[in-house]
């Protein structure tokens, strides 16, 4: 039994040695080819639904793709993949331009479509072999073999030939003019609206990269310097700044990645926002898009005892804080800012060791006063954490979930080897926790307060168990990947994928430590992802079978 994230995600998502020396290698390219060929072909036939045109489409699709290797930037296989399937859809629209779609079932692949893709591996080879050289160089071989057939025609018929070395004229260094972009010309594979075909010359073009930008400019309209501007393409993301105008350039962009652009403006005084903006094209290409930020309002303050002596406390903006920047920490003379804050109530947690934390309602305008927090002497939260045997239960995890309606109180330990915590910079009221120690059930929101000695019971985890069937007699299931996921809120759910499950065989066992609703999911190479229906852990065991069918 493994645990850790499913083999596969956790393989497509982070950076693959594969991918990442493709564009140089021409074996970890073919080995790509290999693992993904039949993938790229299903997705094709699945969509087209005749197999002699999805087997040529496919051709074309990873003869493009070894042509245009070197544009792709991607670092992960699930890149790579998204890059394949983006060019089978080019291909794919225009098979139906001119073939209308038809409602029939897709023919099946057997094993002998695949000689079919042994024989094309010579082919991509030879393209990437000829893709990899500069157009330049190809021109260079070709002049220096004219030269040469030239030398051995006038020797035939004089027998000397005199040869003088000529000194070449000094190299000039090329500067592109002030503002100006720079043009790059490189060849690229041309789309064309014709059944797949095996590329030639006349498949290629000479392509002008462009220049793309934008300006960036507040509410008021006024421009905006300094301005970090995130641009995303497929595969690629450049970071640019906005000059004196609030102007940023792209000056050596693709235009094949012109429809997908997105952009990301950001600046320290003004307020961050929520996601990447879907850029205009056009507005691109006549460096016009807008981006608009909001000026932040400034919050500052001081944080004192009840002494008014100063203190070094953390400062938490919001109830629920989500980022860095929601986090300040007091100086010396206990001062704290924030520069973003949105007009309106906010909420402020100040919390400092050997002091009691407090929570203040701010309000947020432009121009307001600066803010003045006192800190009370605090209170002792302490308990000890046993089993149902009685026992101490050692490096159980005790956190701090919820106080006065707000959770950015900050306060997590671990139970000593006799199951006890204390926690000494704990307010007087009540605190709700969590508890938590592997091989245990969770407990969620246990109230406590200073003044009690706490004697805290962990149970035993909830089990479900039971086999996994094959919905074909032909297909059998070798092992499968466990993944559990819990409704924390009501319609706030979650994988947890960093403790799945790896099973050899048709049987399962999973553990469940959370007591809250839950389900399962199941994955397993050739065969359709399954989720069970939602479990509420009430007894303590319980048996499920499950029946996962092939993908196709």
């Amino acid at each position: 039994m493994e645990y850790g994230p499913p083999h596969n995600e956790r393989r497509r998502n982070q950076d693959d040695a594969l991918v990442m020396r493709a564009s140089e290698d021409s074996t970890a390219f073919l080995l790509l080819y290999d693992i993904y060929y039949e993938k790229i072909l299903r997705y094709i036939l699945v969509r087209i639904r005749f197999k002699s045109i999805s087997l040529d489409t496919a051709n074309l699709v990873f003869i493009r793709a070894s042509a245009g290797i070197r544009r792709f930037k991607g670092t992960t296989r699930r890149q790579f993949v998204q890059w394949l399937t983006e060019i089978a859809d080019v291909h794919i629209q225009n098979y139906f331009k001119i073939n209308p779609p038809q409602n029939v079932e897709p023919q099946e692949l057997t094993e002998a479509d695949f000689a079919h893709k042994e024989k094309l591996k010579s082919k991509i080879h030879s393209v990437y072999a000829t893709a990899k050289p500069p157009l330049t160089m190809y021109y260079a071989a070709a002049s220096v073999f004219v030269f040469a057939l030239f030398i051995m025609f006038y020797s035939s018929f004089t027998g000397k030939i005199d040869v003088r070395p000529v000194a070449p004229p000094p190299l000039k260094k090329i500067m592109p003019e002030p503002n100006k972009p720079v043009k790059v010309i490189r060849l690229m594979p041309v789309q064309k609206e014709v059944t797949p075909a095996e590329p030639n010359e006349e498949d290629f073009e000479e392509i002008e990269l462009i220049s793309i930008g934008g300006i960036v400019k507040d509410t008021q309209s006024n421009l905006l310097q300094d301005v970090s501007v995130k641009v995303l393409t497929d595969g690629l993301t450049r970071v640019f700044k906005t000059d004196a105008n609030g102007l940023w350039l792209w000056q050596d962009f693709d235009p094949y990645d012109i429809n997908g652009v997105q952009i990301f403006a950001s600046h320290p005084a003004y307020v961050m926002p929520e996601k990447f903006q879907k850029a205009n094209p056009d507005q691109l290409k006549n460096l016009a898009f807008e981006t608009v930020l909001e000026k932040g309002i400034s919050i500052t303050g001081r944080v004192v005892d009840w002494q008014q002596a100063p203190l070094q406390a953390t400062v938490i903006k919001g109830p629920f804080p989500t980022a860095n920047s929601d986090i300040a920490q007091c100086d010396a003379n206990g001062n704290f800012k924030f520069s973003k804050a949105e007009e309106g109530i906010v909420i402020l947690t100040a919390q400092c060791e050997h002091a009691a934390p407090a929570v203040i309602p701010v309000e947020v305008k432009p121009l307001m006063d600066h803010i003045l927090i006192t800190l009370q002497p605090s209170a002792s939260i302490m308990g000890q954490i046993i089993d149902i045997n009685g026992a101490p239960v050692e490096n159980a995890l005790v956190t701090v979930t919820s106080w006065q309606g707000v959770q950015s109180l900050n306060f997590s330990t671990k139970t000593d080897s006799q199951g006890y915590f204390r926690w000494d910079s704990a307010p007087h009221d009540e605190v709700l926790f969590n508890i938590a120690k592997k091989g245990l059930m969770s407990i969620h929101n246990y109230p406590m307060q200073a003044g009690i000695q706490y004697r805290v019971l962990m149970t035993a985890p909830f089990k479900i168990k039971g086999k996994i069937i094959s919905g074909s007699p032909t297909e059998r299931i070798v092992n499968f990947i466990a993944t559990t996921g819990y409704y924390f809120e009501k319609e706030k759910f979650v994988w947890d994928d960093a403790n799945s499950v790896v099973f050899t065989g048709d049987n399962y066992e999973l553990n469940i430590t959370e007591p809250l609703e839950f389900k399962i999911k199941l994955q397993s190479e050739g065969f359709q992802t399954l989720e069970s229906p939602v479990f509420t852990p009430l007894s303590s065991s319980m048996n499920y079978d499950f029946v996962m069918h092939p993908e196709y």
